[in-house]
C-alpha cells in the first residue's frame, strides 16, 4: 500500500486562513481515523502485520507533518504582522 504525502509549507503559504482551518480540521480527523482503525485492528487482531504497521505509522507522520507545517505558516503570518505593526508605530 502506498500511502500520499503531507502538505509542504511552500503548498499551505498559498492557502488562505479559512483553508487552513479546513486542512487542519480534514487532518485532525485523518489522524483520528487512522488511530481508531489500529485500535481495532489490534484489539481484533492482536497484532497487525507489518506492512499494515509501517502504512499506518506512514500516513500518522505525514498527518503530524501537515499539522507542524500549518503551525509553521500560522506562526510566520503572526510574525509578520508583528513586525509590521512595530513598524507602523516607529513612524
Amino acid at each position: 500500500m502506498r500511502a500520499g504525502r503531507a502538505w509542504t509549507p511552500a503548498e499551505l503559504r498559498q492557502k488562505s486562513f479559512e483553508d487552513l482551518h479546513t486542512i487542519w480540521y480534514l487532518t485532525l480527523r485523518e489522524l483520528n481515523k487512522l488511530l481508531t482503525q489500529m485500535h481495532e485492528l489490534r484489539r481484533y487482531l492482536g497484532k497487525l502485520a507489518q506492512e499494515e504497521e509501517d502504512y499506518y505509522l506512514a500516513k500518522r507522520k505525514q498527518c503530524h507533518e501537515t499539522l507542524s507545517n500549518i503551525k509553521r505558516v500560522i506562526s510566520e503570518r503572526q510574525d509578520a504582522i508583528t513586525s509590521l505593526e512595530s513598524l507602523a508605530e516607529q513612524k
